[in-house]
């Protein structure tokens, strides 16, 4: 898997304010397929969103694909079996009082688009 994924360190404190374009942190803007979360220092008490964000819906639009736990430990993974966010791969806190850093772990693209058929 290492040989086909790409990975961005988030700083969570600057991913907050749900369905406003620019804030959450875009990890690619476009299809991508989530395999992990790293978690580089411990999490604050709140709640990381993984979200499959369409900013050209009306209204604009955000599936949470994963989840990632307030207070997660620094040495933490979780792992998804290629999760695919169809539009934008972007990840939000639930506050702005958030602190922490995590890295996704991602592939740019979807199965269908890799010609992978249909997971």
């Amino acid at each position: 898997m290492t040989e086909f994924t790409k990975h961005a360190q988030v700083n969570v404190a600057t991913t907050t304010s749900p369905l406003a374009t620019g804030l959450p942190h875009v990890v690619v803007n476009g299809p991508a397929r989530l395999f992990g979360v790293y978690v580089n220092t411990i999490l604050s008490n709140h709640v990381q969103y993984i979200q499959d964000y369409n900013p050209t819906s009306s209204p604009l639009t955000a599936r949470t694909i994963a989840t990632i736990p307030a207070q997660a430990a620094a040495g933490s993974m979780y792992n998804f079996p290629g999760v695919e966010a169809e539009h934008q791969l972007r990840v939000l806190s639930s506050n702005v009082a958030a602190t922490g850093a995590i890295t996704v772990i991602y592939k740019p693209g979807t199965a269908r688009s890799l010609g992978l058929g249909v997971v």
